[in-house]
């Protein structure tokens, strides 16, 4: 997804109504070498929400660095935070409107992030989970060990890590 994308809604219905014994999916970029890779808030919200409503499962690469929105320091580009993305997901498959699902993909705010993802009932992660496939992180550390400094992550979840890694 970039500033000139294509009719996000139009994609969504043709995967949506793509005959096929295997699921269909999108892909969103979330950023990249210059500030134009980077979606912005309300660009990715309305490509999140027509997703959920059209059932389609959706996957996220790119600039996911980090648990939380911020800004890079080297390259003044706002980056989206893969926690904000999980939680703006949870919001649109619960029905919520874009402004809401913007709203939380622009939020900094760490602390009511983690915990709003902590009070998530285990009916609506497994929603989340089915509607949003994953992400890509340059990452495989960073991820987990800000999930884990986050609390979202049990005890029993860290030492698996550790023992497979």
């Amino acid at each position: 997804m970039t500033q000139e994308s294509s009719d996000v809604d139009g994609l969504v219905a043709a995967g949506a109504a793509r005959p096929s014994t295997r699921q269909v999916g999108l892909k969103f970029r979330c950023g990249g070498a210059t500030a134009g890779a980077f979606p912005g808030a309300g660009e990715l919200a309305r490509a999140v929400v027509a997703a959920a409503r059209a059932g389609v499962t959706i996957k996220a690469t790119a600039g996911l660095h980090h648990a939380v929105r911020y800004t890079d320091p080297d390259t003044g580009f706002d980056h989206h935070g893969y926690l904000n993305l999980v939680l703006a997901v949870a919001r649109a498959v619960a029905g919520s409107q874009v402004d809401a699902v913007a709203d939380t993909l622009r939020s900094r705010d760490t602390p009511e992030l983690a915990r709003q993802a902590r009070s998530m009932t285990s009916r609506a992660a497994g929603v989340t989970r089915r509607a949003l496939a994953g992400f890509g992180s340059c990452s495989t550390a960073v991820p987990v060990t800000e999930a884990a400094e986050l609390g979202l992550v049990r005890q029993d979840d860290e030492r698996e890590r550790l023992r497979v890694t």
